[in-house]
């Protein structure tokens, strides 16, 4: 574990964060639990970020129906997270990353969509004075306490030659950290769409993105073991209205934008932009992720745990054969094939 005062702290609230329960915003909501109604719909946990924004677009377009999913969003994956914890909520759209967090903390969730892969959607920029990773040697650095800011972070400094110990890191909350910039609280932030393109527009340099690790920032959509397995149709339907949209994205690229725009704060312009540094596997590229036979999850999720079991944000290796499920993509694959 890292000596830094800063980077402890940091660090153990990585570690416990699934069970931090005080400050989340209680949804009345019934979930999808045993004693439930099949009829329920599933309570799925977002945040803002472009690469979530086809479950909003499949909403509003009719494409997902209310009976099947209600999407709630949290101000921060902080919260989803939280929220997962509570039983607030009992699918979740997070980062591969901080869903290893959430089973190393005990938490036991189910990957059964890969979303989108960022090239590009997440990055650290800083004030015009630091253009450089090197430059911000002994500078602030505003992060959000996931294991998805820790991992820009840290691969970031190390690319870079440098080390945890050499930047102070301080807990700002993604919707804090234009704030904090402003005032000259921090003097950079590991950040993503839109709010990345909210801190370029007020003159804030990017000095490093998810372009330069490949592969490594993966979004994907997470269960409960018990919603994978008794309520499958639901989870079906909720990944073939994703499948939808993203068909809706493809072919009309303007119309698309200008119902995500209102959401997401930004211009259709901006949103087009947005998505130019994501990659949404399809039905195939879901099926070679998801697939035991070739396991790319599995693959990726190894990589990443031994990147943050090194830098010492995970106490130890994560069990990653039992960390997903190829059996809904599957279904869509197979309904998608008899159309």
């Amino acid at each position: 574990m890292p000596t830094s005062k800063n980077l402890l702290l940091y660090a153990l609230a990585l570690v416990v964060i699934a069970f931090v329960v005080s400050g989340i915003p209680r949804v009345t909501l019934e979930l999808l639990s045993d004693d439930h109604d099949h009829d329920d719909p599933i309570a799925l946990g977002t945040n803002i970020w472009a690469g979530y924004e086809p479950l909003y677009l499949a909403r509003k377009t009719g494409l997902l129906a209310d009976s099947d999913a209600r999407l709630l969003e949290f101000s921060s994956s902080t919260q989803v997270m939280r929220a997962f914890a509570n039983g607030t909520i009992d699918a979740a759209t997070l980062t591969l990353d901080e869903v290893l967090s959430l089973r190393d903390a005990g938490i036991v969730v189910v990957v059964i969509l890969v979303l989108d892969m960022s090239s590009g959607g997440d990055a650290i920029v800083a004030h015009p004075e630091f253009s450089k990773i090197e430059s911000l040697r002994g500078q602030r650095i505003a992060v959000e306490s996931t294991a998805l800011g820790a991992l820009m972070l840290s691969r970031a400094l190390a690319k870079n030659g440098l080390r945890l110990t050499d930047v102070e890191v301080v807990s700002v909350e993604i919707d804090e950290q234009e704030l904090f910039l402003s005032r000259g609280d921090v003097d950079a932030a590991v950040t993503f769409s839109p709010m990345l393109e909210r801190l370029k527009d007020r003159g804030m340099v990017e000095v490093f993105s998810s372009r330069e690790i490949p592969g490594e920032v993966v979004d994907v959509l997470v269960a409960t073991p018990h919603l994978v397995e008794a309520h499958s149709d639901k989870l079906v339907a909720l990944a073939e209205s994703w499948f939808a949209a993203l068909d809706v994205i493809d072919a009309e690229p303007q119309r698309a934008a200008e119902l995500m725009a209102p959401r997401l704060g930004v211009t259709p312009s901006d949103v087009l932009l947005m998505f130019q540094g994501l990659e949404f596997p399809d039905v195939a590229g879901n099926l070679e992720f998801l697939s035991s036979e070739s396991s790319r999850i599995a693959e990726t999720a190894r990589i990443l745990n031994q990147v943050l079991v090194d830098a010492g944000f995970l106490d130890d290796e994560v069990d990653v054969e039992s960390l997903y499920s190829d059996s809904i993509i599957r279904v869509v694959a197979s309904q998608r094939q008899g159309q």
